[in-house]
């Protein structure tokens, strides 16, 4: 976690803090394109990130650390995809703040956090440490769905659907499939 999912945090951070100025200022000038095709520019990047943290840092652990640490390789690509889900409700987030909507930020984060909670007590029992990332997965998940949802009803920026599903595909798809690899 600390090599792959820091790195995603210091990724999403960055860009989530680098534009948030200019989100803002293209928001209160109505510029709505030029805002949406901003952000939708910056998940792809995210998207990119935890594509290459999820193939290449499975190796890189099991390069690097002994074997006690090799199990815990195949757990990054989960943790990075959710990491990646964070980062898209954290963009969308901006719309929130931008509208002096913080509370309503704040409840989809509890409400986030409500739901990582019971799957994990649903899913660690049978699954373990797999069931908490995948929890973490989910319940990042709804928090990116939340926030899709709350950006398309509260603000005019575009939302580029179908760029973000595909993103969002070929990451928790490459996820899964370096997961399974590792996993063996």
């Amino acid at each position: 976690y600390a090599v792959g999912g820091g790195a995603m945090l210091l990724a999403i951070n960055s860009m989530v803090h680098a534009e948030a100025p200019s989100f803002y200022q293209a928001t209160r000038n109505s510029e709505h394109e030029l805002a949406g095709s901003r952000i939708i520019r910056r998940i792809g990047l995210l998207a990119v990130a935890a594509i290459a943290i999820s193939v290449l840092g499975g190796p890189a652990i099991r390069l690097v650390y002994d074997d006690r640490y090799a199990s815990s390789a195949a757990l990054l690509p989960l943790i990075v995809a959710g990491l990646f889900l964070w980062g898209v409700f954290s963009f969308k987030n901006l719309t929130l703040l931008a509208r002096k909507r913080s509370a309503i930020s704040s409840v989809t984060t509890i409400g986030a956090a409500v739901a990582n909670l019971g799957l994990n007590f649903a899913l660690i029992p049978t699954l373990g440490a797999t069931g908490a990332a995948i929890a973490t997965v989910m319940a990042y998940g709804l928090q990116a769905l939340v926030g899709v949802i709350l950006e398309r009803r509260l603000s005019p920026i575009p939302q580029h659907i179908g760029r973000m599903l595909l993103m969002t595909a070929a990451v928790l798809g490459t996820a899964w499939l370096v997961y399974l690899g590792l996993r063996s």
